[in-house]
């Protein structure tokens, strides 16, 4: 097996001007640029979000290890963001360049309970401590404003940054029931 998928990709520069073009023509603000070029930038965001799927599939099987080491059977989910979300995220957050996104690949697991989603927390702080990009963002101890609770953490494999989300299963129910609003809470499946 590969230990890693070398997808040749443009420069960072590239990736995240492609990012920027297709932000200016998704939201209005291109006066003239030839189709090719958004045909372009589309292609090079694809290939930008293509070079996570290894490297995510990589961080969900360790994620599914620690989890059934800890708990059982909860499961483990993966999705790449798609690129109209990708596009609307860099708009939502201006200064952030596209190579910079954290959750182009993102991985998580629902699990039963509290204590159950603090063990897999330790088992991941521990077995990845050095792969962790930043701290974790813990939205259950701070909620975000719409209510909001998760565990979010960073991983990096084979250069590409891949969110790894823990939630209680009431917190998944309450993801999925609250109707979408701006961000990634409450965002009903398949929207």
């Amino acid at each position: 097996m590969m230990d890693s998928v070398n997808l040749e990709l443009p420069s960072k520069t590239q990736i995240n001007k492609c990012g920027k073009l297709l932000k200016r023509a998704m939201y209005g603000q291109l006066t003239m640029t030839d189709e090719s070029e958004i045909e372009h930038a589309i292609e090079v965001v694809r290939q930008f979000r293509a070079a996570h799927a290894y490297p995510m599939l990589k961080v969900r099987s360790g994620l599914t290890s620690m989890v059934r080491t800890e708990l059982a059977d909860e499961a483990v989910t993966q999705r790449l963001k798609r690129v109209p979300r990708i596009v609307r995220k860099l708009h939502r957050m201006p200064n952030m360049p596209l190579a910079s996104l954290e959750d182009v690949g993102g991985v998580r697991s629902v699990l039963l309970d509290g204590p159950q989603l603090e063990k897999v927390r330790a088992r991941i702080m521990k077995n990845w401590r050095s792969q962790l990009i930043r701290d974790p963002r813990d939205y259950i101890e701070s909620p975000k404003d719409i209510g909001y609770r998760a565990v979010h953490l960073v991983v990096e494999r084979d250069g590409r940054a891949i969110e790894v989300q823990l939630r209680t299963r009431g917190q998944q129910e309450w993801a999925e029931r609250e109707p979408p609003r701006r961000g990634a809470a409450g965002r009903r499946r398949g929207s």
